[in-house]
């Protein structure tokens, strides 16, 4: 007789603890799925942004770079030209960087507002059971 209640013990415990499931309403996961679209498409779009800053940056090297091999050949009648390349580079480094850490806030605000609003729904959603 023991032998077979330590055989069925460990099925009557599986049967008895569904709780332990996390239930979630579909508006919730529809919502959630919504905000990682909408974070999948600030992102993409914002790598766009990054790629064609990179690409003017590029361009603005190789100026420079050809303005270097000018005014080494010439009398430095392109310096002021050179100067003026280097400093709107260094501007557009700056920029880039702002837009970086800009950019990391901005997802960072947004993941945490979704893993706050999912931990809080569960949490809702789980409490009552």
């Amino acid at each position: 007789m023991k032998t077979r209640f330590f055989r069925l013990f460990p099925a009557l415990m599986l049967l008895a603890a569904p709780g332990c499931i996390t239930m979630v309403d579909g508006n919730t996961m529809a919502r959630q799925q919504a905000d990682m679209d909408a974070l999948h498409e600030d992102i993409q779009r914002l790598q766009e942004q990054l790629k064609r800053m990179e690409l003017e940056q590029q361009n603005l090297a190789r100026d420079m770079e050809t303005l270097r091999r000018s005014a080494r050949s010439e009398t430095g009648a392109g310096a002021g030209r050179l100067d003026e390349l280097e400093r709107r580079l260094q501007a557009l480094a700056a920029a880039r960087d702002q837009d970086r850490r800009s950019i990391v806030e901005e997802l960072s605000r947004k993941v945490a507002a979704i893993v706050g609003g999912a931990s809080s729904s569960s949490g809702r959603s789980s409490g009552g059971t």
